[in-house]
Parts: structure tokens; sequence; C-alpha cells
């Protein structure tokens, strides 16, 4: 058969030959010819185990979404064409939510997600059929990876609230804590004061003030105006030097020291100049740049001239020497040839308050409740040795 003759009219393709002539119906040759399937997912396993057989439907996971806990997060799809022609002809990418980028294109039709993080996905997968040269957008399922128990908005804000609780408490309890060291610090002051108010008393007590007065009085009527006036300066000095003392919270180790001199001083003229006293400095010690607590040691000097040297005694002497114990105390050693420690008639050891004041004053400062005062007596004299806490400062 030849063809002769060919002509198009309207969508019609007439055609002659020799054994006559045919018509085509252009638009039905020309119309591509199409591939409709669908995805269906055939296959799916979580963390390596595959998911029971009741979720599939005729070989198709039957729902469209997934709900996994945060610790299955890694996941293997495989999917099918459904109705496809030609499916060795079908490639494939996917991504994982819409404004992703995309995977590039595989022949393999399965997707492995490892590690996936808490989050939403919607899986979508596109279809390019290379023998129509058609693509097409799928939605597998909706994938939910939940977050752990600690991520969770309810348990991150009772974590809040927990921290914020204690938080709080300790607050509390250091404000208690601050408001009792207070109340300590503010009884220990209240003690020291006290205990200042006494020294105080004690060194300027009526009977040492009168005895003073007595002496005035002895030497202008004697008219020894000269002595009169020596005696009249250095007592004032004293009384100067004790009001400036005891308003102080430390003095340096030589102002006690020149303290301690000018009422020695005064005791000695009022019994005659009979005693033979001084006051050492241990060498190194420098007395400039150690801090005492004032008006401590007088107490104890006192205790020398009121009791240790009656008026029949031949030779009174009396030792002061200050020494280095540690960087935080020195020892003072008040040493006499007096007649030590009596009895008295009541058969009961007399108790010096000027020691127990001391000794309570040091307790205060140094913080701890101990004996700071050591007192060995005998016929011979009386030797008392003290420990004093001190402040060292760098000239």
């Amino acid at each position: 058969m030849l063809f002769k003759t060919a002509k198009v009219i309207d969508d019609l393709l007439y055609i002659g030959t020799t054994r006559g002539y045919y018509t085509l119906h252009l638009p039905s040759i020309l119309e591509p010819e199409t591939n409709q399937f669908q995805l269906a997912v055939s296959y799916i396993e979580i963390n390596q185990e595959p998911v029971p057989e009741e979720d599939y439907l005729w070989f198709t996971y039957k729902y469209d979404q997934l709900r996994l806990p945060h610790d299955k997060n890694t996941i293997l799809l495989k999917f099918k064409a459904v109705g496809s022609k030609y499916p060795e002809k079908l490639m494939y990418r996917y991504r994982l939510r819409y404004d992703d980028e995309w995977s590039p294109f595989s022949p393999e039709p399965q997707l492995f997600l490892s590690y996936l993080p808490a989050g939403t996905y919607q899986i979508e997968v596109e279809v390019y059929d290379q023998y129509t040269g058609q693509t097409s957008i799928f939605t597998l399922f909706d994938l939910q990876i939940l977050r752990p128990y600690y991520q969770n908005p309810w348990v991150i804000s009772l974590f809040i609230m927990l921290i914020i609780g204690l938080a709080f408490l300790i607050y509390k309890a250091r404000i208690r804590k601050l408001k009792w060291e207070e109340a300590i610090r503010l009884d220990i002051q209240m003690q020291l004061s006290e205990t200042k108010l006494e020294a105080l008393r004690s060194q300027m007590n009526p009977h040492f003030i009168f005895n003073a007065i007595n002496s005035i009085q002895y030497y202008i009527l004697n008219n020894d105006v000269d002595l009169a006036m020596e005696f009249m300066g250095k007592f004032s000095k004293l009384i100067r030097k004790t009001l400036s003392n005891s308003s102080q919270a430390y003095i340096s180790l030589s102002e006690e020291i020149s303290y301690l001199e000018t009422y020695i001083e005064i005791e000695n003229e009022r019994m005659g100049g009979r005693v033979d006293w001084s006051i050492k400095v241990e060498e190194g010690l420098e007395v400039k740049n150690v801090y005492v607590s004032p008006m401590l040691l007088q107490p104890i000097i006192e205790n020398v001239f009121v009791h240790a040297f009656p008026h029949n005694h031949p030779n009174p002497v009396l030792r002061i020497i200050f020494s280095k114990e540690d960087e935080q105390m020195l020892r003072c050693t008040v040493k006499d040839n007096g007649v030590g420690i009596k009895k008295v008639k009541t058969n009961q050891l007399r108790e010096s308050k000027g020691m127990e004041l001391v000794n309570k004053r040091i307790a205060l400062i140094f913080g701890a409740e101990k004996q700071f005062i050591e007192v060995v007596s005998s016929e011979s004299g009386t030797e008392v040795q003290v420990q004093i806490p001190s402040n060292a400062i760098n000239s």
C-alpha cells in the first residue's frame, strides 16, 4: 500500500492510499500518555524494629500520623507507587517540612531518618516520572517526635518554681543567720561596753581617787608645793589618759605601757617610792606597731599595790615583761615579791574582781571562752601570766 495524499481538515487528518483513504483524530493521537498512581507506605521500621502488622491494611500503613517518644527517633520508611505502569521509571526525593530543602533524587523508594530531634514533621515525597516527564508531590503522613519529659513546659515551669522556692528558702535562712549573727555581735558589743565601763570604774574607783587627793593635801599641808603640783600633774595626766583610752577599741602597746607607767608612778609615790619597779619589752617587739585593747592590765597592777605589799614590807619589787607569743597573742608577765595570795578568815580563797574582769574582756575580744590568766603564788611572791590578743600593723 502506497500513500498518495494527506490533508488536515479541522481536527482530522485525511490520508489517501492505493487502497483507499483513512481519517485520524489528531487530539487523540497528540494527547500525552498519563501514568496515574498513588504513593503508599508499605513498611515502617523504628529503631530497627518493624511496626506491628495490625497497623497495615492491604499491605499499606493505614494511619495518616505517627507519634513517637523522644528515644525512638530513627525511622526507615519504604513506599510504593500503587497504579504506576512503569515504577522502575520513577525517581524520588523528600523533605520533612514545607520550608525545608528537598533531598537529592534517588531511584530507591525508601528514606532513612536517623536521630530526629523532637518536633512535628510533615513528610512529603516528590516523584519524578521519567516516562511522562511529570512530577507529583505526595504527603505520606504527619510525624511527631515527643519531647523528653524534662523538656515539657510544665516540667520546666515546675523546675523553675522549685529553684525559686529553694532560692527563697536559702535567702530566708541567710537572713535568719545574719540576724542571729547580728544579735550575737550586738550582745558581744554590749558585754564589751559593760566591761569597759566596769574597767573605767575600777581604774577610777573612789578609793583610789580619795587616796590621791589625800596625797595632794598632805603635800600642801606640809608646804611642799612643788611635790603637790608634780603629783597633781601626774594625776591629771592619768585621768586624761583613762578617759581617752576608754573611748577607743585599740591603742598601741606603747600607749598602754605609758599609761601603766603613769599609774605605777602615782601608786608608788603614795607608798613613799619604796617599790622597785620596771617595765621591759622583749627584743624585736615593736610597741608602736602592735595594738591591744586598752585598760586590760591596770586592775592586775592595782592588786599588786593593794594586796601584795604591806606597809612593813622591807624591799617591794614589781617586774612587768611584755613578750610575743604568736602573731595574734602577746604575753604579759606581772611578777612581785609580795606576801602572796592568802586565805581570809572566812576560809574562802579571795577572788580578785579585777582578774575576773580582765579575763572576761579578753574572752570577748578573742571570741573563745577559756582562761587567759594564769596565777602562780607562793610565800615569796606572785606571778601573773596574761595572754593579750593583739593586732600587728606593718610600719
